[in-house]
């Protein structure tokens, strides 16, 4: 199975794909190295590629053969989000827009689409400084 991790030189992406080439599987890594790096990467055998998710091209280059998309790429931080809102939404709201349409432009013919798994991150909590996080509601 071909698996596109985005965000994927993030500590969870990087993780993530040893195991899943641990499994056999084909990973490739769309990262932007924002907050990502290579070296997280260095022992990974994976394809990786330098893009956005706010490029539709770059989406596309690496959407071929792929059987489930992990989306990962984020611009995590309350802070940030605060200070910058709208580079916030950008990022998490149009870039995640834009992978979906990156997998619903490669459906195949016979209505064959990527599986989409969408992680969250711990900027959900805000910033309690209580640990451990809590998910009762």
């Amino acid at each position: 199975m071909r698996v596109l991790i985005t965000g994927g030189a993030g500590f969870i992406g990087a993780n993530l794909s040893r195991h899943l080439v641990d499994e056999g599987h084909d990973v490739v890594v769309l990262d932007d190295f924002s907050t990502g790096s290579r070296e997280n990467l260095a022992a990974a055998p994976v394809r990786l590629v330098e893009g956005t998710i706010l490029s539709a091209s770059d989406l596309d280059c690496v959407m071929e053969g792929v059987d489930t998309v992990v989306h990962l790429a984020a611009r995590p931080s309350v802070p940030r989000s605060i200070q910058d809102p709208m580079a916030s939404h950008l990022v998490n709201a149009t870039g995640t827009t834009e992978m979906l349409e990156a997998v619903r432009r490669a459906t195949g013919p016979q209505g064959n689409s990527a599986q989409v798994i969408v992680a969250s991150s711990s900027s959900v909590y805000g910033s309690n400084p209580t640990l451990p996080k809590s998910e009762a509601l």
